[in-house]
């Protein structure tokens, strides 16, 4: 997620309707998250499943990151920030390949995630 996430400046009131053309620039041909900076996030996706996890990822993370700068008193200095390389060396341990799974079989990871919020919400509204 982190590698793909981009940012757009403040550029002003979001009521001009040239506004979608400089999201979609910002926002790229491969990234799914942009950040509105003043604004807050926006998610892309193929399916309203993948956007939804897109979304859900970056609040669970903006959740994370703000109780962890809120617990050292926002001093940077004091958190332990891991490298890119233990970063991508735990992507790798949770890809679906690396479980033991036949590698040819497809995963939709948003969807798996969009169906088990779906049983959550049902479990606990009806």
């Amino acid at each position: 997620l982190r590698q793909d996430v981009k940012y757009q400046p403040f550029e002003g009131s979001a009521t001009d309707l040239n506004e979608r053309e400089r999201i979609a620039k910002s926002l790229g041909p491969t990234s799914k998250v942009l950040i509105l900076l003043n604004h807050g996030p926006v998610t892309a996706g193929e399916t309203v499943e993948e956007a939804f996890f897109y979304m859900y990822l970056v609040t669970l993370a903006s959740t994370w990151q703000a109780r962890a700068l809120a617990a050292v008193g926002g001093d940077l200095s004091k958190m332990n920030i891991p490298s890119d390389e233990i970063l991508q060396a735990a992507l790798d341990r949770v890809k679906y390949e690396d479980l033991g799974k036949d590698p040819s079989a497809t995963y939709n990871e948003a969807e798996a995630a969009w169906n088990g919020i779906a049983r959550l919400m049902e479990s606990k509204f009806g």
